[in-house]
């Protein structure tokens, strides 16, 4: 009797499953905004970013940033160890992405025009049509916790959201 109704409810969670692959699937097509909303915390961060350069076209050179790396980030010469929470103050030294481009504010301004896609769990950057920028993106569900980045002239830095 414990067997038969152990088969029942296995067979169960399977039908439920299939169906919430299917619901999914159906919202990748129909609502793609609310789609990547529902998988991002899911999914580690670097299979939702594969998502979304799929979805919104980054398998190829973008100007539009990234929503989830548009904004400001403070940098770090080393990693912190922060806790999830961490807000950077002052944020200075520090990057802005924006659309079409970013610009470095250490020590003195720099401006770079960019253009971003996403590739091996990676945003790639294109600075003013010449070199590629790696940004790794360490995710953490759905928050990121940093980037670290190699900058023209600064070398390897840390980034950490400003607030």
């Amino acid at each position: 009797m414990l067997f038969g109704l152990c088969a029942v409810y296995l067979g169960v969670l399977v039908y439920e499953q299939h169906r919430a692959e299917q619901r999914l699937s159906r919202m990748r097509d129909s609502d793609p905004a609310t789609y990547l909303d529902t998988i991002r915390g899911r999914e580690s961060f670097a299979e939702f970013m594969r998502d979304v350069a799929e979805i919104r076209g980054y398998r190829t050179w973008r100007p539009r940033v990234p929503e989830f790396l548009a904004g400001r980030w403070a940098l770090f010469r080393a990693e912190q160890r922060v806790g999830p929470e961490f807000v950077p103050a002052p944020c200075h030294p520090s990057v802005l992405f924006e659309d079409g481009g970013v610009h470095v504010y250490a020590g003195s301004e720099r401006r770079y025009g960019a253009r971003y896609r996403i590739q091996d769990g990676d945003v790639m950057v294109e600075l003013d049509g010449k070199s590629a920028l790696r940004v790794h993106v360490v995710g953490l569900e759905r928050r990121i916790r940093n980037l670290s980045l190699e900058l023209p002239e600064d070398g390897l830095r840390y980034a950490y959201r400003c607030g």
